[in-house]
């Protein structure tokens, strides 16, 4: 029976050729309607409409604040100098931004296909993974969300970084060598999820470089592997530096839940819940929300199965390495690179994120390409059934993200369906609230409010919100019932004291008024609105006098 993969090197380069336009096609199949997308209102003011930084576009000033700011408690300069770039030749037309994102997943894409092909030296494998990481639903969150520029381009200077080694394995050099860690660099300036990078690199000195082979002898491996270790150090470095200013900036910003709010054993369990739900998403990804709220309680039996199929599959994976060292490395890699987002360190109010499996993925992706066998001794036959098999797989995955990219055109669209498809969702009822009420839709935004109170009674945030269109409407007695009960669960709230600050001016209640507007301005010095407020209120309360 002839090889399907045999030929001269002109089909090779047809080969290579269909394979990116097959991932081209498949990716604006999926994206093409984010371009008539809207911004959202969860994050995207704080990234980009109401960032006065990126506002100003690519000018010194903003430049420098990129480098030198902790604001949304990341340090990732290069993210920001991106949405400055979008601002400078897009203004504030979402298209622009949407299309910034949807062109460097199509990067990231075409650059993961020829990552592995050059390191494995088979291509539909690689293809498979390429176009799975192309099209699957859970990864919908990092391209449609402007906010999230941060993975995707993240994801193409991990990229670049692999690409970078591959060529400096095959061609040791310090020219190489430096590069690759430069680009490593600029990873994590993106996001410092890409602190797991040099561990990829270790997994793939084992498989597909080949730099430890399975079948080394003892005294030989442990030498060679002790060389590999010393030759990430710089890498290992960059990990350490990168942990550290996150940390601080994380925690200085108060992004970091306390252990006393979510105790250490409530997030290893929910570690093991979660890992296995991204791994259940990734074979069936149904009810996908942007937001997952973090659960009070998790049943027994679910983290103890949650646990025993990752060890389970730990231990398995390690059996077969010598064997099948591919499905070690896709698991190592989805596990290590899960580890920063995973809840131990807790940031924000999210249980889990379709976001944090952009990068995750593809090592299960190896996993199911290479061990389901599409490789160039597989007989014409086989090969027919499985790519068959496979087409069929990335064709419904295609349909059921270009489905789930829809969801992403406005807020209101975004979040009722995470109402429809999470357990209560008090995040998600702010946010529509929020967005309803910017449409003066009052009545509907107040119910969504209250919904979220009654789910989460200590949530500061709804009582703000709905003291806001309380004010609006004129109710100043609700409204500042509203906000004095945000302030007594969060007494540092700036926008709450200067909200509170102009009810209490409206009640003639001057000098009242002037306590909050101070005090939101010695919370956050550079509150201009609140700085403008204080200074008519004193000016008013000096003519009265």
């Amino acid at each position: 029976m002839a090889n399907p993969f045999s030929g001269t090197p002109d089909r090779s380069r047809w080969q290579s050729q269909a394979a990116v336009l097959v991932l081209v096609i498949l990716t604006f199949f999926v994206y093409n309607q984010i371009t008539d997308f809207d911004f959202i209102n969860y994050d995207d003011p704080q990234y980009v409409t109401k960032n006065p930084k990126v506002m100003s576009g690519l000018v010194k000033s903003s430049i420098m604040t990129a480098f030198t700011s902790f604001h949304a408690a990341n340090w990732h300069p290069l993210t920001w100098l991106s949405h400055m770039a979008d601002v400078t030749l897009f203004g504030l037309n979402p298209a622009g931004h949407h299309l910034t994102n949807l062109l460097l997943h199509l990067l990231n894409t075409l650059m993961l296909y020829f990552l592995l092909y050059r390191m494995t030296g088979q291509r539909w494998p690689g293809m498979v993974v390429a176009a799975l990481f192309a099209v699957h639903p859970l990864h919908v969150e990092s391209v449609a969300w402007i906010a999230e520029r941060k993975d995707v381009l993240c994801g193409f200077f991990f990229m670049g970084t692999l690409l970078s080694y591959q060529r400096y394995v095959k061609h040791p050099g310090m020219i190489g060598y430096i590069r690759t860690i430069a680009l490593f660099a600029m990873a994590l300036m993106a996001k410092p999820m890409a602190v797991t990078l040099p561990f990829v690199l270790l997994l793939l000195d084992f498989w597909p470089l080949s730099r430890l082979a399975p079948d080394t002898v003892p005294q030989k491996a442990a030498a060679i592997s002790w060389k590999l270790i010393l030759e990430k150090i710089p890498f290992f470095l960059l990990t350490v530096v990168s942990c550290t200013v996150t940390w601080f900036a994380q925690s200085h910003s108060g992004a970091v839940t306390a252990l006393s709010r979510i105790p250490l054993d409530m997030r290893m369990a929910n570690a093991a819940v979660s890992t296995v739900n991204y791994i259940t998403k990734t074979i069936w990804p149904v009810d996908l929300a942007i937001f997952y709220p973090y659960p009070n309680t998790l049943a027994g039996w679910r983290v103890s199965l949650s646990t025993l199929v990752i060890i389970g599959t730990t231990l398995s994976v390690v059996w077969f390495a010598r064997r099948l060292p591919y499905l070690a490395v896709g698991w190592f890699w989805f596990l290590g690179m899960l580890v920063p987002v995973i809840g131990i360190v807790q940031v924000g109010a999210q249980s889990m994120a379709d976001r944090y499996t952009y990068l995750p993925l593809i090592g299960l992706f190896i996993m199911a390409a290479w061990g389901f066998g599409i490789r160039r001794e597989t007989t014409w036959h086989r090969w027919t059934v499985r790519c068959t098999f496979v087409m069929v797989a990335v064709v419904m995955l295609s349909v059921a993200a270009r489905t789930q990219v829809g969801r992403w055109k406005d807020t209101a669209t975004l979040f009722r369906h995470a109402i429809a498809v999470t357990p209560p969702n008090a995040i998600a009822h702010q946010y529509l609230g929020f967005d309803l009420a910017g449409k003066d839709r009052f009545d509907e935004a107040k119910f969504h409010y209250r919904t979220a109170i009654n789910i989460k009674p200590d949530y500061a945030s709804a009582y703000n919100s709905l003291g806001v269109v309380l004010a609006i409407e004129g109710n100043l007695e609700e409204a500042n019932a509203s906000f004095s009960k945000a302030l007594r669960i969060k007494p540092h709230h700036p926008e709450v004291h200067n909200n509170l600050g102009v009810v209490l001016e409206r009640q003639h209640r001057l000098e009242d008024a002037i306590f909050h507007f101070r005090e939101a301005v010695r919370t956050r010095p550079d509150y201009l609105v609140a700085h403008r407020n204080l200074a008519r209120v004193q000016k008013s309360l000096r003519d009265s006098k």
